[in-house]
């Protein structure tokens, strides 16, 4: 499984057509993006997804964005094909990278051998826009903070760092664990050191 950097709240790319929700469970993620951001397909409406969809959509993906970062991925992802397009593009790509042992870290660590920048935190990724990281001093918690969001805060209180021993308290797969976090970080609530070890910058916080 591949992974990019959230596109909520700002908006959200399409494998299909407008009026169709693909899974079915997104249904409210659906309406949220489309009352608070935007929905963007080159498909026709009722147009359901298929296999040759997701590259299609991924090209979009990588054209609209200026640097490309890879989470996870294995040998053959989605996101790799996403990577493909913005090194076709002309595009930064970035990849987190992970044990030599991990299947869903294969992906990566070949983007890194073949040229990639690894991505070992915030301060990797505000480089690629020409900008210098400054940890930042403590701040007071949001009040427009997600359920899982301040469950991982709560899990980074607790001490607990290591992003698969996040995952793990967190109860769900270290992609998602991570996709919480990188917003987090983007917020400026949570910083990434080597080793993909989170520290929480809240207030109050450990």
């Amino acid at each position: 499984m591949g992974a990019l950097v959230p596109l909520f709240p700002y908006g959200a790319r399409l494998t299909y057509g407008l009026g169709v929700v693909y899974p079915a469970a997104n249904e409210a993620l659906y309406q949220r993006v489309a009352s608070d951001g935007c929905l963007l397909t080159e498909f026709p409406p009722g147009e359901r997804p298929n296999a040759g969809s997701f590259p299609r959509r991924n090209r979009l993906i990588s054209g609209l964005a200026k640097v490309t970062i890879v989470v996870e991925a294995r040998g053959r992802s989605g996101a790799l094909i996403t990577a493909d397009c913005a090194l076709a593009q002309g595009k930064d790509v970035l990849a987190v990278p992970g044990p030599i042992t991990s299947p869903i870290s294969l992906g990566c660590n070949r983007l890194i051998q073949h040229g990639a920048k690894p991505a070992l935190g915030l301060r990797d990724v505000l480089e690629e826009y020409g900008q210098t990281y400054e940890a930042a001093p403590a701040v007071a918690l949001p009040t427009d903070l997600t359920a899982e969001e301040r469950q991982i805060l709560d899990i980074l209180g607790l001490g607990i760092d290591q992003v698969d021993d996040v995952a793990h308290r967190f109860g769900k797969h270290t992609s998602d664990a991570l996709a919480v976090l990188t917003s987090l970080e983007i917020r400026g609530l949570v910083s990434q050191e080597p080793g993909k070890i989170f520290r929480t910058s809240v207030a109050g916080e450990r």
